[in-house]
């Protein structure tokens, strides 16, 4: 539980879409809200002659300018689904509590850094599923759940959209299943209190060119392990908003439904639900006020969600099959090193701890940062075929794969392409077992001065470290000034003044900035050098060291990790997609490195 907050909330809504207009109309009916800001690039380029601004409001461009103001203390994110992620982790960085459009995020790797900001900076993450506070499905879940109408037999609900929506929205919004099931998926699901063991789901269009190539029908049947089915008909076409269940009981029927015509007139989707969008915002306002920031749906059932929205264009893609419903790898089972990890794992660390001293690294560095033979890049990364990282626990292919899968993970997001190269190319110090040896802890057999994971030498290790058990080992800890917090080193020193464990991320930080022609941006190289010490990115174990460089670049490794950490698969590319890759990462090498590198 947070600080209760008094006075009036300011506000800035992000996105001036149909969502935000929606949301805009539902704040500026409240005292207790003020309106900041509306923002939105495309339309303070050129205001609608009919859009309202409040007067205590500004139209911006930039998503900075609220951010960097005290007086905003809620973002409401009504962005293009795409860009949701980011805009949400932005807000939630900044400390500002969040109500967001469904979905979250576009893909599974995006969604535990939002929950992890949230609880980091003690914020309100809150999820816009709308109609959980209809009065009429209210209604029918007070009713369902006082067992007056006795078990539920089957369902059938069926949501026709209307208007439909302009092409600029269907191009961003996901696909049907993503932008209008998830909500009835949602809310069945929570009025039933059950969870389907099956999926099955067929789909299709009426008009490539209207639907952008996306799906206008689709028919999605769960079974659930009580017995009870129930049938989703979703559409694009109607003449009038049309939104009806009904839920066979064992005594009668349970109805939701809506008026096809106000006064002669088809209704919208927002007048259909226009007491819940008001009901929605007055129970997040509560929360934010009363200092209430649990999630009101958590990490688990949002993976939930998008796994039922995940299996049915599955289903459809496999001709309609019936798919079984299958728990998504959440974000702690990544790199869990417990009891059962394999043997090999925890020696390769507790030889690590025991050999990653101030006065190792110091030598090693001496020795490998006097570069020598050249390799051209893409030399560098195929010899990582041979390479095998033992220290992992998510993959057991060669670490080429990995590489392609972190780059195309970063694509895929529409992130810069710096970004993307550096994706591919971060690993890439880990040919240094090209000219390691077993002494050093650099080859194939002898791994813990290539692996990741590191920390810094010359001063106390902290208990984040992977095997915190394994510390005392270390022969620096039985040192009087080495033991200690600080060290050698001097608070605010900055990163750059300290020694981390040595491995692949040093190794190839020093190839990068020793090589003429590198014109990867400090960002790229704060990634490349930081990202595998978890305890300065993850756990903050270093803030007394940092420096306001290493602060202000903390947010980007932190956002690397995330294509790092959850884009592992144990899976190949097929050929096709090799090739495609290969040219396309070979114009970014073009771009951002020399034709060769000395290593």
């Amino acid at each position: 539980m947070a600080n209760a907050m008094d006075g009036p909330l300011g506000v800035a809504i992000v996105g001036m879409g149909r969502a935000g207009l929606i949301h805009l109309r539902c704040l500026r009916i409240r005292t207790d809200i003020e309106i900041k800001y509306l923002v939105d690039p495309v339309v303070a380029a050129a205001p609608p002659a009919d859009l309202d601004i409040p007067p205590s409001a500004k139209l911006v461009a930039d998503l900075g300018v609220p951010l960097a103001d005290s007086a905003v203390d809620v973002v409401v994110v009504a962005t293009p689904t795409p860009t949701h992620a980011m805009v949400i982790l932005a807000s939630l960085n900044a400390k500002k509590h969040v109500f967001a459009e469904k979905p979250l995020c576009c893909e599974p790797l995006e969604a535990p850094p939002l929950f992890a900001s949230a609880e980091k900076n003690q914020v309100l993450l809150f999820t816009a599923l709308n109609r959980r506070h209809d009065p009429a499905i209210l209604a029918a879940k007070e009713k369902l759940a006082s067992g007056e109408m006795g078990k539920p037999l089957s369902c059938v609900l069926l949501s026709g959209d209307y208007p439909y929506p302009p092409a600029h929205y269907l191009g961003t919004c996901g696909n049907l299943f993503k932008d209008c099931s998830i909500h009835d998926f949602d809310y069945l699901t929570w009025l039933l209190e059950e969870s389907p063991t099956s999926v099955r789901a067929t789909a299709s269009t009426s008009d490539d060119e209207r639907s952008c190539g996306t799906y206008e029908h689709a028919n999605t049947c769960f079974a659930f392990p009580s017995g009870l089915t129930a049938t989703f008909v979703h559409t694009r076409i109607a003449k009038s908003y049309d939104h009806r269940l009904t839920i066979v009981c064992e005594g009668g029927t349970i109805e939701v439904s809506n008026a096809d015509l106000v006064d002669g007139k088809p209704i919208t989707f927002a007048e259909r639900f226009q007491d819940s969008y008001v009901a929605q915002m007055d129970f997040f306002v509560r929360k934010v006020q009363t200092g209430d920031v649990a999630p009101n749906i958590s990490f688990e059932r949002t993976r939930f969600l998008e796994h039922l929205s995940e299996l049915a264009e599955d289903s459809v893609n496999a001709d309609g099959a019936t798919l079984p419903l299958e728990a998504a790898k959440a974000p702690g089972a990544f790199r869990v090193y417990d009891d059962d990890t394999a043997t090999a794992v925890r020696e390769l660390y507790r030889e690590m701890r025991q050999k990653q001293t101030l006065a190792h690294v110091k030598r090693l560095r001496a020795k490998y940062d006097v570069l020598g033979a050249r390799m051209t890049p893409w030399e560098a990364l195929q010899s990582l075929h041979c390479y095998v990282d033992v220290s992992d626990p998510d993959v057991s292919l060669p670490n080429m794969v990995h590489l392609f899968q972190t780059a195309e993970g970063i694509r895929e997001q529409g992130l810069p392409d710096w970004m993307q190269l550096t994706g591919l190319i971060h690993d890439m110090g880990k040919c240094i077992y090209l000219r390691g040896c077993d002494e050093d802890g650099t080859c194939i057999k002898k791994q813990y001065s290539v692996v990741g994971d590191t920390f810094v030498v010359g001063c106390a290790l902290p208990p984040s470290t992977i095997f915190p058990e394994f510390n005392e080992e270390n022969p620096d800890m039985a040192d009087p000034v080495l033991s200690t917090k600080l060290g050698v080193y001097e608070e605010g020193c900055g990163l750059d003044s300290v020694y981390m464990a040595y491995g692949h991320d040093e190794y190839l930080y020093q190839v990068l900035i020793q090589n003429e022609g590198v014109t990867l941006p400090l960002e790229a190289l704060y990634m490349i050098r930081y990202h595998s010490c978890y305890p300065w990115h993850q756990q903050d174990a270093y803030a007394h060291l940092e420096n306001a460089q290493d602060r202000a670049m903390k947010g980007w490794v932190k956002l690397f990790n995330q294509h790092d950490l959850y884009t592992k698969k144990n899976e190949h590319f097929s050929p096709e997609k090799l090739d495609e890759m290969r040219a396309y990462y070979a114009g970014l090498m073009t771009k951002y490195l020399p034709e060769t590198l000395r290593f």
